[in-house]
């Protein structure tokens, strides 16, 4: 229905509507004064649904038979009625109740249904209208609203509510993300320069009275700790113990018969057997502990076995696969008793004496006769001090599977002198006239070396004598000895399934029973740092045997074999390596030096500007691909998964000085480096100073054990 009002302020305005029980359903009000409307639309819809009033019919007469009957007055004429417009006419004709209750529709999206009125004209709205201007119909409206106060509530589907609210979650998100971004720059400035730097995790101070010490991380929580005869096993995280137990003490042993007259003053009658000692294999700890071998369960301590000692223990050696113990009897008779692990099965051996080399009479003088090379054999400086130069190893060596007892006899003594030294120059820098501050360090230099020079000849001599030796396998004694000739000091390295013998420029392989599998070729002798503590200690070994290769260093080449043929695979000259150790990603760690070839040549040549320097690198196992080098980090490795740490100690000239020239009581300066597998270069450095007799990792904990602390460090990683 179309209702047309014209205001007193002569304002005419028109609207669509849909009238509820005959009236407005909402109110209306002028657009241009605001007059309410809504009687006058009212009245309108009233008069437009009021029907035309119809005549109605007339009464029947009765039939009148006599008399004429008058005649019947003229009908009064209706009075005049205002008519509706056609509109309106056929509005009302068509309207019915259910029309009345029929849904409205928005005036300007004629095809939205309207689900709400303007708070201001009244007019019906739609969803799409309310987006747009919320609960008012239009902008004049929503001014009018502002200019007469009227409450408008805030529409939550209105487009700028919408957009504000949508705006604001924008907001939040983008201030949440600018927070995480800060708190991730503040916990990595944090892990930086605090979190992932090494602290004390836990630390427990040691006497005198607890020796002996003995630690072990077996685990990033687990810490096995021999002290004061009692072993323990303690939860680093909290510093409480998980379980410990006293081990039993050895019973004396019986007193010999004093023996009488000269012979007395040569018997060994104080015996003092070894310290206790234990090694962790699988789930079992395996305990020497006085006159017995205990294995403990490592989960609770509690005792599973043990192997009883009846003799005297003269020598007992872990090593990862077995535990060798040496012992003799009253009649200096020794047995040997091979522990493997971790099944425990124990072989008991009585010892005999290998027979001595055949040599036939007069061939080791005929051979001793011949000076080497022009030189007597005790003739030249250095010479005397030699000897019959034979390595103080160890007899017996735990070898895995079994014990190898290795004996070596010289043959042939033959010591051949080299040039160590560079020839004086003709003309001294001092005699030179023309003397500078420049040239003081290389006139120093000079001086030096002419000091040395006059004190060695310049020359050293090479060790090329003629050795037998003789190998065999014992506890299980399954298998042959072989003997056979070596020229060069002769030292045995076994590993985990082949036992190496190094011998001057050579290298033999040998399997677990005594077949000699290959003989490889050495660019140099091996170092004399390995020749001066030989004793049969895996831990410092020239050789590396891991994943089916044999890495053997020399004075200045580090070579990979091929442990089964023998078949050199790789070669990296690299001169004064001492370390080799292999991550489990399939990478080298090498611990060496700066030295140039030439330093092997001119060993005795002092060089005062052009000192050597620790220099660690990393190298692919299968390729020999030196992937990065650094220098002046350290020259011991420890390497725990992705987890690479390289230690260095230092004393310093001016500590030696304020100690007297001693350098026993001047301090060690010890750093311990973590370092970036990626590229070589350090996390970071834990400084103390003192050196630490024993470090063990176990990713990022690190024990170290002082000679009056146990400490263990912890740090955060990523």
């Amino acid at each position: 229905m179309r209702v047309k009002i014209q205001c007193h302020c002569e304002t005419r305005y028109a609207f669509e509507v849909e009238p509820v029980n005959g009236r407005m359903p909402v109110r209306v009000n002028c657009p241009a004064c605001g007059t309410d409307g809504t009687d006058a639309a009212n009245a309108i819809i009233q008069q437009q649904l009021t029907p035309t009033a119809s005549a109605p019919a007339p009464a029947s007469q009765p039939l009148r038979i006599a008399g004429s009957a008058p005649a019947p007055a003229p009908a009064p004429v209706p009075a005049p009625q205002p008519s509706a417009p056609l509109g309106a006419v056929a509005e009302t004709t068509a309207a019915s109740p259910a029309e009345t209750a029929s849904v409205q529709f928005c005036p300007k999206h004629r095809q939205e249904p309207a689900t709400n009125t303007c708070y201001v004209c009244g007019k019906p709205i739609c969803p799409k209208c309310m987006q747009q201007f919320g609960h008012v119909c239009s902008v004049y409206c929503q001014s009018q609203a502002e200019q007469r106060g009227v409450r408008v509530p805030v529409y939550e589907g209105q487009k700028f509510v919408a957009q504000a609210k949508e705006w604001r979650k924008t907001k939040l998100v983008l201030a949440g993300i600018v927070a995480a971004v800060v708190s991730l720059f503040v916990a990595y400035g944090w892990y930086v320069f605090a979190g992932c730097k090494p602290r004390t995790l836990y630390s427990l101070k040691t006497s005198k009275a607890d020796r002996p010490v003995q630690s072990q991380l077996l685990s990033t929580t687990e810490l096995l700790l021999l002290r004061a005869n009692k072993l323990a096993l303690i939860n680093v995280a909290n510093g409480k113990e998980i379980w410990s137990t006293t081990l039993p003490t050895a019973k004396p042993p019986p007193t010999p018969a004093r023996a009488k007259g000269p012979s007395a003053l040569f018997t060994d009658d104080d015996f003092e057997p070894p310290p206790p000692q234990f090694q962790a294999a699988g789930d079992a700890i395996w305990v020497a502990a006085g006159d017995r071998i205990l294995r403990l369960e490592r989960q609770t301590g509690k005792q599973k076995s043990e192997v009883p000692l009846k003799e005297l223990v003269r020598d007992i050696e872990f090593t990862d696969a077995s535990i060798m113990v040496i012992t003799e009897d009253q009649t200096k008779q020794k047995s040997i008793t091979h522990i493997a692990l971790p099944s425990g099965a124990a072989k008991t051996e009585v010892l005999a004496s290998l027979p001595p080399p055949r040599v036939a009479p007069g061939r080791l003088a005929a051979r001793l006769a011949p000076p080497p090379r022009g030189l007597g054999a005790d003739e030249g400086p250095g010479a005397a001090d030699m000897g019959d130069f034979v390595p103080s190893a160890k007899e017996f060596q735990p070898a895995g599977a079994n014990v190898a007892q290795f004996k070596s006899t010289l043959l042939e003594k033959r010591l051949v002198a080299v040039q160590a030294m560079k020839a004086a120059p003709a003309e001294s820098t001092l005699n030179s006239g023309n003397l500078s501050a420049r040239d003081s360090m290389k006139a120093t230099g000079e001086m030096l070396n002419e000091m040395q020079r006059e004190r060695t000849g310049g020359v050293s001599y090479e060790n090329e004598s003629r050795y037998r030796v003789t190998l065999r396998r014992l506890a299980p004694a399954d298998a042959p000895d072989w003997t056979g000739d070596v020229v060069g000091p002769p030292m045995l390295f076994p590993q985990t399934t082949v036992d190496v013998l190094t011998a001057g420029k050579s290298v033999h392989v040998f399997n677990k029973k005594n077949q000699k599998l290959w003989e490889g070729k050495l660019s140099y002798p091996v170092a004399d740092t390995f020749t001066a503590a030989y004793g049969g200690d895996r831990g410092n070994a020239p050789c590396f045997e891991d994943a089916g290769s044999l890495y053997v260093f020399d004075k200045g080449v580090l070579t990979a074999f091929d442990v089964r043929t023998g078949n050199v695979r790789w070669r990296i000259s690299s001169v004064g390596i001492s370390q080799v150790v292999r991550d489990t990603s399939g990478n080298l760690y090498v611990a060496t030096t700066s030295a140039s070839p030439e330093s092997i040549q001119y060993s005795q040549q002092i060089r005062i500007t052009d000192k050597p320097h620790a220099v660690i690198m990393k190298v692919g196992a299968a390729s020999g691909k030196v992937f990065w080098k650094a220098d002046q980090l350290g020259e011991r490795f420890y390497v725990s998964g992705k987890y690479v740490y390289v230690a260095e100690a230092r004393i310093s000239g001016l500590d030696v000085i304020r100690a007297g020239g001693d350098d026993s009581e001047a301090p060690v300066h010890h750093r311990i480096y973590r370092i970036d597998p990626s590229n070589g270069k350090y996390i970071w450095q834990y400084y103390q100073p003192q050196a630490p007799r024993r470090i063990d990792v176990q990713k990022n904990r690190l024990l170290l054990q002082y000679a009056d602390e146990i400490r263990v460090l912890s740090y955060l990683t990523m």
